[in-house]
């Protein structure tokens, strides 16, 4: 049983029907390699180039997020569960890398190395809002797969996605 009030739990009802794709956020920081899966990735502007995306304060990237942090944001394709599960829960610190192909750049961001997409940035900007935080992202470079082939999630269960309309 929830203990939320019935606005707050006709919302989490509500959000558990949008369906989004899923990424990954990764840092290289003095205290080593981070990341946490996200379905709250969207783009911001085309000039600058930017994504916001929103993470929870108690996440456990949150205190190594700081301004001008290089940080890759990589779209999982949907072969890809397994690396959305380690860096949402079932892998901690340094052992969620042990998922996943992943390589770095000159400038130590973290790119899985199959990834559906990877944009590859610095964080912009840091805006504190309720229970979570948004970030602004400054995109410097993109790389894309051939094919189209996203890892979605919706109601607490992953989908492939199926036939255009």
């Amino acid at each position: 049983m929830s203990d939320l009030d019935p606005q707050s739990e006709s919302f989490r009802q509500a959000m558990r029907r949008l369906a989004a794709s899923v990424s990954v956020l990764t840092a290289n920081v003095e205290e080593g390699r981070q990341g946490i899966t996200l379905t709250s990735v969207a783009s911001l502007s085309f000039d600058p180039l930017s994504l916001v995306v929103c993470i929870g304060e108690t996440a456990a990237i949150r205190p190594h997020l700081t301004e001008g942090l290089p940080i890759a944001i990589n779209l999982l394709k949907s072969s890809h569960k397994e690396v959305s599960d380690a860096f949402a829960w079932s892998k901690k610190g340094e052992e969620k890398f042990t998922v996943g192909s992943w390589e770095s750049d000159d400038s130590g961001r973290l790119i899985l190395i199959d990834a559906q997409a990877a944009m590859l940035g610095v964080v912009d900007k840091i805006v504190p809002y309720g229970s979570h935080i948004v970030v602004v992202l400054r995109i410097e470079e993109t790389r894309v797969a051939e094919a189209v082939d996203p890892l979605l999630y919706a109601d607490g269960s992953y989908f492939r996605l199926g036939e255009a309309l």
